[in-house]
């Protein structure tokens, strides 16, 4: 269980009689939090007054991170496509803050007879 809204759901099936204000970012009791780092969603704070935090395990939850398998055959793409797009970058000035500094001049074309 990974979803903010499947620990939420458990909370209240655990306690029931909590409301959307214990959850109220701003002046909850109950903060749940997700880091984006594979783990899923965790009770980040719990300073409910009269309530007992519920142990991982009794909500059914597991924080182990997200395995992703990653095919050898893409790994082997992955240089040639870095280079094809580097290929395909412009060179950089010499002084790159130059550019942002003073702007080249604009060429002006003459005209053609």
């Amino acid at each position: 269980m990974s979803n903010e809204i499947d620990v939420w759901a458990e909370l209240i099936k655990v306690y029931p009689e909590l409301t959307d204000a214990d959850f109220n970012p701003a002046t909850g009791t109950i903060l749940l939090q997700n880091d984006s780092d594979g783990f899923g969603t965790y009770i980040a704070k719990w300073e409910h007054p009269t309530l007992e935090q519920p142990t991982d395990e009794a909500l059914g939850i597991t924080r182990k991170p997200v395995v992703i398998d990653v095919v050898p055959e893409v790994i082997e793409e992955v240089p040639a496509i870095e280079a094809a797009v580097f290929e395909e970058m412009p060179a950089l000035p010499e002084d790159p803050m130059a550019a942002l500094i003073e702007p080249p001049a604009p060429v002006i074309e003459e005209p053609t007879a």
